[in-house]
């Protein structure tokens, strides 16, 4: 974050014509939030044993798919923002197992890629 505001404070300085991009700007927006949405998924995890095995499991299985590799990957830290997500609109709880936590990120899955694809 701290490069990026170097930037900006340069371009303004010096008078360039290069103003910040969206890509810059969702750049810096992550940078800021970064933190608070790592405490999130740790919350979600240590207080939920459950939810965390399912993770695990659904990074395994990722991985024996060779899912997580190459553009567009869904990799392990996409997984776990995915079910923390799932979890804080309510489709995950708390007293669900680990195979209930997988199916639900699995349908999930299927419907957004159905979503996109037809």
């Amino acid at each position: 974050m701290f490069v990026c505001f170097i930037k900006l404070i340069l371009s303004v300085f010096f008078l360039e014509e290069d103003f910040p991009t969206v890509q810059y700007n969702s750049a810096v927006l992550s940078d800021m939030l970064s933190l608070d949405s790592q405490k999130f998924l740790e919350d979600v995890l240590e207080q939920n044993p459950q939810v965390r095995d399912g993770v695990i499991l659904l990074k395994v299985w990722a991985r024996q798919r060779q899912l997580h590799d190459g553009l567009g990957a869904l990799n392990g830290h996409i997984i776990s923002f995915l079910v923390a997500y799932l979890f804080h609109i309510k489709k995950i709880n708390s007293s669900m197992s680990s195979y209930q936590v997988i199916r639900i990120t699995w349908n999930y899955l299927s419907k957004l890629v159905g979503a996109y694809v037809g």
